[in-house]
């Protein structure tokens, strides 16, 4: 089975500094296969045998922890998963939208429904957000830098936690995955 696992918040703004080559050798130790990374923030796609991902999240992140020191969360998708992350893309609209600034939040789990509630509640002017199931696809027209829309933001909105790439990084796991 191919998976793809995203970490959330490391190398930003010099924290949590992991290098992929020793990222993928933790993951090898923990006897997944076919290890490849992507991008310094987190990215790896891999085989292993089908296992439940809660389980294979919690594993990942105490390898992480015990040889760097600091536990970061991790967040699995199957590659069906997110090559139906891909598929759904909301913003079907005929606007034209630039990648980088197209985001999906892979979220834990599914929000409650009062959850959802209040992130509809955030004031938003220009940007753009779609929740369908544990992603919330977002655009940001000017920049996520300004937005009142940012991750800290939605997170305590949804009370759970999640980590964002943009859509140019989305695509680029799906492809890496199929070439397993």
């Amino acid at each position: 089975m191919v998976y793809i696992s995203l970490l959330r918040a490391i190398n930003v703004g010099g924290n949590n500094k992991i290098k992929m080559d020793t990222l993928k050798e933790v993951y090898q130790s923990l006897g997944l296969k076919n290890v490849k990374s992507y991008l310094q923030t987190g990215n790896v796609v891999f085989e292993a045998d089908e296992e439940k991902i809660l389980q294979l999240e919690e594993k990942i992140e105490i390898g992480i922890e015990k040889r760097f020191g600091f536990r970061p969360k991790v967040i699995i998708r199957t590659l069906d998963e997110l090559k139906e992350v891909v598929a759904k893309i909301p913003f079907n609209d005929g606007k034209e939208r630039l990648p980088n600034r197209l985001l999906v939040m892979f979220l834990a789990e599914e929000p409650t429904n009062e959850a959802k509630a209040q992130l509809v509640q955030i004031n938003t002017t220009l940007e753009e957000l779609h929740l369908i199931g544990k992603e919330l696809y977002l655009y940001y027209p000017e920049s996520i830098a300004n937005s009142k829309l940012n991750t800290n933001v939605i997170e305590k909105k949804l009370k759970l936690y999640g980590t964002a790439r943009n859509w140019n990084t989305v695509t680029k796991l799906v492809e890496i995955g199929q070439s397993y």
